[in-house]
């Protein structure tokens, strides 16, 4: 789907920032320029990703993408 989504808006992986909270989501955050796992996510899943932002039930996501000023 990302390969999809990149070839559609002409864009890069290393312009990609993606968030996951299971295993089923490894791809995607390796793919990624920078993969996020949420603070509940599987404990397999955050020791891949390259940032564990708070739980999803404290706006970890929300809190992220401030800080990388995407809101």
């Amino acid at each position: 789907a990302l390969k999809y989504f990149l070839r559609y808006f002409d864009a890069k992986p290393s312009e990609l920032i993606a968030f996951g909270d299971g295993m089923n989501d490894a791809d995607m955050l390796e793919y990624c320029h920078i993969g996020i796992a949420v603070g509940n996510a599987k404990e397999g899943l955050k020791a891949i990703a390259d940032e564990v932002c708070d739980d999803i039930a404290e706006d970890g996501i929300y809190k992220t993408m401030k800080k990388y000023q995407l809101i």
